[in-house]
Order: structure tokens, then sequence, then C-alpha cells
């Protein structure tokens, strides 16, 4: 029976360290998270508003509302955020994706980035606030990633 009791200590006191220890963790990075500003300029076509944006030392996320202010369904665009540090050096560039979004439908969105000492962000000044797929991608590195992939394919079937 003191063999059981003793065993039942231990178990006690390692699950107290476990949620002691989780608890501690869990407020440790919570805390370290710091609000970042932000500037959003108003349009006719979609209203974006930041509900809640934060950063630490190395990553962060922007939570927020977008929402159609036209009569149109707005599909297959994006909406272009940039990221700046301290400095106002660009840092991070970040698209959300509007798959659909009827007239008047709002849509909740939330970007979780990578990127030290991020301190303010943008949502890109444009007329309309939408870009492209097309407008996102960077066509001269497109172009010479096809070009690397096709050399590395002709060398491994070739030799």
């Amino acid at each position: 029976m003191g063999r059981l009791k003793t065993f039942g200590k231990y178990l006690l006191m390692f699950v107290a360290f476990y949620v002691f220890s989780t608890v501690v963790a869990a407020y440790a990075i919570k805390t370290t998270y710091s609000k970042i500003d932000g500037n959003i300029e108003e349009n006719e076509v979609i209203e974006v508003k930041v509900d809640d944006a934060k950063s630490t030392m190395v990553n962060g996320y922007i939570k927020g509302t977008i929402t159609n202010k036209t009569q149109e369904k707005i599909d297959g665009k994006y909406v272009k955020f940039e990221l700046y540090s301290s400095k106002n050096n660009n840092i991070v560039t970040e698209f959300v994706k509007i798959d659909e979004l009827q007239a008047g439908e709002s849509k909740n969105f939330t970007i979780n980035f990578r990127g030290e000492n991020i301190k303010t962000y943008q949502e890109e000044k444009n007329e309309s606030h939408l870009i492209n797929l097309e407008d996102a991608e960077n066509q001269e590195i497109k172009d010479i990633s096809i070009i690397l992939a096709a050399g590395i394919l002709i060398k491994y079937f070739i030799l």
C-alpha cells in the first residue's frame, strides 16, 4: 500500500507540474505579441476593417473583415497588405484571397505572417484595392524557375 501512495504522489506532482508549465508557457507566448498599427484607405468598391493586428519579433497576424460595397459579385480577386518594419522598410507582402463575395456581403479574414520586427501594415494604395492573380505573380521569377526546372529534369533523365 505504501508504494501505491508514493506512486500516486508522484503522479499528482507530475500532473500539477504539467498543468503549471502549460499555463505559464501559454501566458509567456501571449504576452510576447504587441499591437501593430496600420493604414487602410477608404474606397467605393470594398471596405477593409482590421479588428486585431499583433506581431512578435518573428511572426504575427492580422484579423479583420472585408465587405463588398458594390452591387456586383467580386470573384477571384486579392487584397494586398504590405507589412513594414520600424524603419519603414517593406518586409513582407501578404495577399487575402476573395473567393466569392456577393453584393453587400462580408467575409472574415486572417493573415498569418512570418517576418522580423513588423511594426505597421498598409493596404495597397490603388483605386480598387483589388488585384487579379496575374498581378500577384512575378513573371520573371516564374520564367526563370521553369527554365531551371526543365534543366534539372533534362540532367536527370539524360545522365
